[in-house]
């Protein structure tokens, strides 16, 4: 790998991260490191860098495989363990692509950041905000709450709260798809805060 930049093509490089990052949040296996070199890649390249471009790209590719995974539960006529099954793997495969995105994350996705951050707006003045930019496990974790949870919501609740009425019963249910899904409900209640650093 050498670290100088260098020109690129784009389309080809992207289509390997994109192949690479849907095995990841599939959890099909990846090897990180050639994917690491090819973002550093994209975001160094000359005489044009394209990071805004590879998280424009990426962003997209998310959007369309939660889109895909909304469909997949509402498949099943299970829907709370169809939900937590696909959650578990989307999260976890989130977090390692988060990882590889490190570069990403800690340039260009920081600088945006700190920018947005820094603005003083007033009231008084009219601004252009730019569109919302998120690290990319923020990223993903907005994504599945727009195009899965908040389509779900209603109905997860329901079926949660069902189940937590047979346990006040006394009818046995599984605890650890109660607790899951819970748990699924906390972390993306914490998307706000992350993004903010706290």
């Amino acid at each position: 790998m050498t670290l100088s930049p260098q020109r690129v093509d784009f389309d080809k490089i992207w289509a390997g991260i994109a192949d690479s990052v849907n095995k990841m949040v599939t959890m099909k296996g990846q090897k990180g490191m050639p994917v690491v070199e090819d973002i550093y890649k994209l975001c160094t390249a000359q005489p044009t860098p394209y990071p805004d471009k590879l998280y424009n790209h990426l962003k997209e590719l998310l959007q369309n495989h939660a889109t895909s995974l909304l469909e997949k539960i509402l498949a099943h006529q299970d829907l709370l363990p169809s939900y937590l099954q696909e959650w578990e793997t989307y999260s976890t495969g989130m977090n390692y692509c988060d990882k590889i995105f490190r570069y990403l994350n800690t340039n260009w996705i920081k600088k945006k950041l700190d920018d947005s951050r820094n603005k003083l707006i007033s009231i008084y003045s009219p601004t252009t905000a730019n569109p919302e930019v998120h690290e990319v496990f923020n990223l993903a974790l907005v994504i599945w709450r727009d195009s899965v949870f908040l389509k779900l919501k209603d109905r997860i609740l329901s079926n949660l709260l069902s189940l937590i009425t047979k346990d006040r019963d006394g009818e046995h249910i599984s605890a650890s798809l109660v607790a899951g899904v819970i748990s699924s409900y906390v972390k993306l209640g914490t998307i706000n805060k992350m993004a903010l650093g706290l």
